[in-house]
């Protein structure tokens, strides 16, 4: 599982990622080995761009829970430069493929998740050995090599608050722990263990977010903390995107204050 997605992480820079608009919609027929049937993928930020945390989930069409492992989500979002998109007959603009009163439920269940985490992470402060083991390791590789930067202490920060362990579904979170890897790694020129050390500050930005003193002001996450970044349909063979089993397409007001453009576009 993890394979496509090291590729499409690879291939796609977050350089590259970050160019993608906010809100963007798009479909694709499902691959013939995705167990979950056809949905929807939403995608969620909180946080600035590059620094924030993403936030990937799959809900299928009809009840049931969404499936938020993103090492499972990713190689069904993954498509080829050349893979021909599914059938989209629903009009672009506001509205477009969206299901709202799911896009409100999936916002508020990522946001109850962040709390969650949260309020875990305040009662278990410094529980978690690896977090104080790979604080430690990068405060130690950063003296070492002369390295400082606010996102450093940032992250020093972070890894306070968090047990690491409950980020291992997280798309990033084997690229940090290579990047420390590497950067621990002895004999090698000291400008090349800087860059190891930057990339993995980098991804860990990205991966663990902000500290609990900067994240929403310090208060509770609500939805309209959330920027809606992207929805994507998964459709079955024959199906157009915007055919939901029991949801016909909705054209409403977004909800109050859930960050996302006022014309949508559909790729």
């Amino acid at each position: 599982m993890r394979q496509p997605l090291e590729a499409f992480l690879r291939e796609a820079a977050a350089s590259k990622l970050a160019e993608i608009p906010v809100g963007v919609q798009s479909a694709r027929a499902m691959p013939p080995d995705w167990p979950h049937g056809s949905g929807v993928f939403m995608a969620f930020r909180l946080g600035e761009p590059g620094q924030g945390e993403t936030t990937w989930r799959f809900y299928p069409d009809g009840v049931g829970p969404a499936v938020t492992d993103e090492t499972a989500v990713f190689p069904a979002i993954l498509c080829r430069r050349h893979e021909p998109r599914a059938a989209v007959t629903a009009k672009a603009g506001p509205g477009g493929l969206i299901d709202w009163d799911l896009l409100r439920r999936a916002a508020q269940e990522v946001a109850d998740t962040v709390n969650l985490r949260q309020a875990t992470a305040q009662v278990a402060r410094g529980a978690s050995e690896l977090s104080r083991r790979w604080r430690n390791d990068l405060r130690t590789l950063a003296e070492d090599a002369g390295y400082e930067a606010a996102e450093l202490q940032q992250l020093l920060d972070r890894l306070e608050e968090v047990c690491v362990e409950d980020f291992d579904a997280k798309a990033e979170y084997r690229r940090f722990r290579d990047r420390l890897r590497a950067a621990r790694r002895k004999g090698q020129p000291m400008g090349s263990r800087r860059e190891e050390l930057a990339q993995a500050v980098e991804i860990g930005m990205r991966l663990f977010g902000q500290s609990l003193g900067t994240d929403a002001g310090g208060r509770p996450v609500s939805p309209e903390d959330l920027t809606f970044v992207s929805w994507q349909r998964l459709v079955s063979a024959g199906q157009t995107a915007d055919q939901r089993p029991g949801a016909p397409p909705q054209a409403v007001p977004l909800a109050p204050g859930l960050t996302g453009p006022r014309a949508q576009r559909v790729v």
